[in-house]
């Protein structure tokens, strides 16, 4: 292994020692998601969400565009005109992946009705579950 991996290496464990540390207190200040969307007393953090929507679609814009370059590297010059037939199928599986699937999982009937013995009020998976540090 080069220096510059064993680097990068230590880099990543560092940070995912951070995200672990920041994981424990947030179990503990039970901070989540709805604090910044707002309810009937407080009013929503616009520009926190603002923010954190404006990173998430310039990370996957620069995605995108790696991903598309990545392709045409890749791919020789005869299949290149399937890099976009590739795209289309992989964002149209993420999607059903991450919207649906995700839905589904999330709705307490769906959960219920198909994947439960013992009936309960929630989904398997919860928004605000996932999404404690925001």
């Amino acid at each position: 292994m080069n220096i510059s991996a064993n680097i990068l290496t230590q880099e990543v464990y560092l940070m995912l020692l951070k995200n672990f540390q920041k994981d424990q207190q947030c179990q503990s200040e039970k901070k989540g998601i709805r604090d910044y969307l707002g309810d009937k007393s407080t009013p929503p953090s616009i520009c926190f969400l603002t923010f954190c929507f404006f990173i998430l679609n310039f990370l996957a814009a620069t995605q995108d565009i790696a991903v598309d370059g990545w392709a045409l590297t890749m791919l020789s010059k005869d299949n290149v005109g399937w890099a976009s037939t590739c795209n289309s199928v992989g964002q149209t599986a993420g999607y059903f992946l991450g919207n649906v699937l995700f839905l589904a999982l999330e709705s307490p009937t769906f959960c219920n009705k198909y994947l439960r013995s013992v009936p309960s009020s929630e989904g398997i998976i919860t928004l605000a579950d996932r999404f404690c540090c925001l």
